[in-house]
């Protein structure tokens, strides 16, 4: 059981919690019952066996991040069900990696709303991820650490010659 630091880190994981437990559901993991952000498959409040992240990436968590902040690995369950990015997760208060796994839909705007993640991860599979261009706003994110990878044909983003982001890359 991992306890939030302050009334305030409660208040946000509660708010995230709202967000993600249907979305989770959504792809079809059993959540039922599940009354608490750390219980929610996908999300990790600490480290240790459960987790499966690369080792780089607890580099860019702070070294006192349990507590404070989680990691969402939004994968998939059902490897041929729709997984798109719901733009329901740029609301996200509290996450510090953002992992999520798609084989269909379009890149929803507003990711540089997501202030608090330090990497964010976008992986398709290969044949099949995002589907068409970026929204405006896209490459103006504020992670330290962001890889976009395996997109497949369908994917059409461009890569300007000017990033916003640069300012904020590890």
């Amino acid at each position: 059981d991992i306890s939030a630091e302050s009334d305030e880190v409660e208040l946000d994981w509660s708010h995230d919690f709202q967000i993600l437990k249907p979305v989770i559901e959504g792809r079809g993991f059993d959540v039922s019952g599940v009354d608490h952000l750390c219980k929610l498959p996908c999300v990790y409040c600490a480290s240790g066996y459960r987790r499966r992240i690369p080792s780089y990436a607890s580099t860019l968590m702070d070294d006192d991040w349990v507590g404070r902040e989680y990691q969402l690995i939004l994968s998939i369950k059902d490897g041929d069900a729709p997984s798109e990015i719901d733009p329901v997760l740029f609301d996200l208060r509290r996450v510090g990696l953002l992992q999520v796994f798609v084989n269909s839909g379009a890149m929803p705007e507003g990711l540089e709303k997501l202030q608090s993640a330090k990497m964010i991860w976008i992986e398709g599979n290969s044949t099949h991820g995002l589907e068409g261009g970026l929204p405006s706003g896209f490459w103006s994110l504020k992670a330290r650490m962001f890889l976009l990878a395996s997109m497949g044909s369908q994917f059409t983003g461009e890569l300007p010659s000017v990033l916003p982001m640069c300012e904020y890359l590890d």
